[in-house]
């Protein structure tokens, strides 16, 4: 006998003579403790013996590179039975993947772990695959995992054959999807949502410029008739209309330099109540009656985003909201306060966690346009620029927006202070996330 030392492995190979003096080696190969489970009996004659121990040593190379591709840790691979599709051996990513104990999982077929509405075609797939001579077959697919999750993976089958080209079983290779999928969802979403932004845009823009053609025109023609109070009626109406649009564009502008990270806000003392007062006033030519209630509160901000902000508010509660529309200030708990509250039914449940994304809308009261989407996105980033936040609260007959900032040290010198230069802050870039960041530090 002649032992032979591979590292790892230990194979033994004994000289073999039959009776009609045939020379050959039975090779026993061992891995350890372990006699594996293949004995190889070589028949041959000089340098035969030599020529097959190297092809057994290249069989167990390649063996042993298909089990560390089998046991992958990235890849769920799996190996199924033809024709009843139960599974025969699974590795531990695949387990993990479905949510199944390796035992279990043998126990079931791939028509248990496939969602329903994808059975058929993952059925006429496979199918195709075991009569055609294709070499694999690849799709994406639903799952479900063993707690009922629902998930996505891309799942490539492979059949093996016999030598006569008969189906023995399947290999399926199978990674998960799920989060890839989801983020293609999300991008349909942000697209199909920047159209409707494009048409609503298009549509706000133009409500407020026919006012004003329409005005203008007709203050043009001497010939109208109009008496001095009409003429000062149009004229405020054609203001009116103007700061619609003025508001509309400084929104879209806002909006932009949030992606693009050049927002500068400032950081001085607000009074609220005034601010709150001069929104309310400036929209009341439009039908817009609010009731400003509270103490004068002082907060640290940008006295024009804080309009901003009320202006929005204000007009989100016009468009969804009942008639009665009230703006409280109060201070308290270390934060200054804006709660603005109108007698309508609210927002829907459904919708609770969509109010602050961008471009999301609503139906809008009767006789009232939708708006285009960006007005509570904005508002909430603002607030969260100016170290403050917007949270919405709602009950059957009422909705409540309420904005909360840092109180000031000091009060405003003047209700429109527009703060000094040194106090002006940029806004922190955009993550790839999607969120703003807020600035750590304040400026000298």
């Amino acid at each position: 006998a002649a032992m032979i030392a591979v590292p790892g492995r230990t194979s033994t190979v004994y000289a073999v003579a039959s009776a009609i003096g045939a020379i050959g080696a039975l090779q026993l190969a061992h891995t350890g403790s372990t006699l594996d489970s293949t004995m190889v009996l070589i028949l041959g004659l000089g340098g035969g013996a030599v020529a097959a121990w190297a092809t057994s040593k290249r069989i167990w190379s390649k063996q042993q590179r298909l089990e560390r591709a089998f046991e992958s840790p990235a890849v769920g691979v799996a190996i199924i039975s033809i024709p009843d599709g139960k599974f025969l051996e699974a590795n531990a990513a695949a387990c993990e993947m479905l949510g199944y104990p390796d035992d279990e999982l043998l126990e079931v077929g791939i028509a248990d772990v496939t969602h329903p509405e994808d059975r058929e075609e993952s059925y006429e797939r496979f199918k195709a695959l075991v009569q055609g001579s294709d070499a694999y077959s690849q799709g994406a697919l639903r799952y479900i995992r063993k707690n009922g999750e629902v998930s996505w993976a891309l799942v490539t089958n492979t059949i093996i054959r016999d030598q006569r080209k008969r189906p023995l079983y399947a290999l399926a290779q199978v990674v998960d999807i799920g989060e890839q999928k989801a983020a293609e969802k999300r991008l349909e979403q942000l697209v199909e949502s920047k159209d409707r932004l494009v048409a609503s845009v298009s549509h706000e823009l133009r409500t407020p410029l026919t006012g004003l053609i329409g005005f203008a025109e007709v203050l043009r023609d001497a010939d109208a008739g109009l008496s001095p109070a009409e003429r000062v009626e149009m004229t405020e109406s054609i203001a009116f209309e103007a700061s619609e649009m003025a508001g509309i564009v400084e929104d879209l502008l806002t909006a932009a330099r949030f992606d693009t990270g050049t927002l500068k806000v400032a950081r001085v003392p607000v009074n609220l109540i005034a601010q709150s007062r001069q929104v309310a006033e400036a929209m009341e030519p439009h039908g817009l009656k609010v009731e400003v209630l509270g103490e004068p509160a002082h907060a640290m901000g940008d006295p024009a985003r804080v309009r901003q902000i009320i202006r929005n508010l204000l007009t989100n509660a016009q468009r969804y909201g009942g008639e009665e529309i009230t703006v409280s200030i109060s201070a308290d708990f270390g934060r200054a306060r804006v709660a603005v509250t109108d007698n309508g039914s609210g927002v829907s449940p459904d919708d609770l966690d969509r109010i602050f994304e961008p471009y999301f809308t609503q139906d809008s009261t009767p006789g009232m346009a939708s708006g285009f989407g960006l007005g509570l996105d904005i508002c909430r980033k603002l607030a969260m620029h100016m170290e403050g936040d917007l949270q919405y609260s709602g009950e059957p007959g009422a909705a409540r927006f309420e904005l909360t900032l840092p109180p000031a040290t000091q009060p405003a010198s003047r209700p429109d202070d527009p703060g000094d230069a040194r106090q002006i802050h940029q806004s922190t870039p955009t993550d790839p996330t999607g969120h703003q960041s807020l600035p750590q530090e304040r400026s000298a």
